[in-house]
């Protein structure tokens, strides 16, 4: 999230004819990638016990976890690291065991809290955190990122979206005169994964009433992004969200995001976290 960008950007430039593949999952599993030869460059945190010699290695960036919860938390009362050991928290690994939270409580002598849910991802980590009340640990740097993505626009708000390659490799263009409903989602998001089924369904009952839909993901690389609407069978007019292009249209705090434009490009509903079923039916009711 901090390097792939501009890491991308300057190799792209460098060696145009290379094809890179960027892969986010557990640093276990890329460790054991990287020895089997099936990657040849893993990025992240230096596991404790790594056996001297067996990988080259070069340090980056120092990183200190700290503890992360949603705004308005009644967690974020706490005082001591004992005040949350019956909280439930989001745990990032293969097993409680080996989870960050739980190495942390036990190096201040305490058991390991609750296990509120375990994912392999950071964007996972954040949805879950930002649409309950679970807690988690990760990088500082990622959390001041994710700290200043700015709050949801208020209703009323006029947004012009900015012109964006479409992953089908068309362009997409928005124009006054036809509703527009803005879907940000990332494909290791659980909570996306709930409801893009019914934002497909929407797309395909209401487009022929003029409805223009675009889904910004903000995956590692549009790759990851394309082949996952490939495996789920979704066809709504969706894009790779890159960085860059983020600066002319910020994407609001928390996932999936939700924002619904008028004829007037007004915005009419704005919904942070996952909407149920009948709630993105109703949409078509404000069309």
């Amino acid at each position: 999230m901090l390097l792939i960008p501009e890491t991308l950007r300057t190799f792209g430039r460098a060696y145009p004819d290379i094809r890179l593949r960027v892969s986010e999952e557990l640093f276990v599993e890329q460790l054991q990638k990287l020895r089997s030869g099936q990657v040849d460059l893993v990025v992240g945190g230096i596991p404790e016990g790594l056996p001297s010699g067996e990988f080259l290695s070069e340090r980056l960036m120092d990183t200190r976890m700290v503890v992360v919860a949603r705004r308005g938390s009644r967690h974020t009362r706490a005082r001591r690291l004992a005040d949350l050991a019956e909280a439930p928290w989001v745990y990032t690994g293969t097993s409680a065991q080996t989870g960050y939270a739980s190495r942390l409580f036990e190096a201040h002598g305490l058991p390991a809290p609750p296990v509120g849910a375990m994912v392999n991802s950071t964007l996972a980590l954040l949805a879950l955190i930002g649409s309950g009340d679970l807690l988690g640990l990760m990088p500082e740097q990622k959390a001041a990122l994710e700290a200043s993505a700015p709050p949801m626009p208020a209703l009323g708000t006029r947004l012009q979206v900015p012109d964006i390659a479409l992953l089908d490799g068309t362009s997409f263009h928005a124009a006054p005169g036809q509703p527009l409903l803005v879907y940000w989602w990332s494909s290791t998001c659980p909570f996306c994964a709930q409801q893009s089924p019914a934002m497909q369904a929407l797309w395909q009952a209401q487009q022929a009433r003029g409805l223009k839909m675009l889904a910004l993901s903000i995956d590692k690389t549009a790759e990851d992004a394309r082949a996952y609407l490939r495996r789920k069978g979704y066809t709504f007019p969706a894009a790779w969200a890159s960085p860059e292009w983020r600066r002319g249209f910020a994407k609001p705090k928390g996932l999936p995001i939700t924002l619904l434009l008028d004829r007037q490009q007004q915005l009419v509903l704005a919904e942070k976290g996952q909407m149920f079923d009948e709630d993105v039916q109703a949409i078509a009711r404000l069309l």
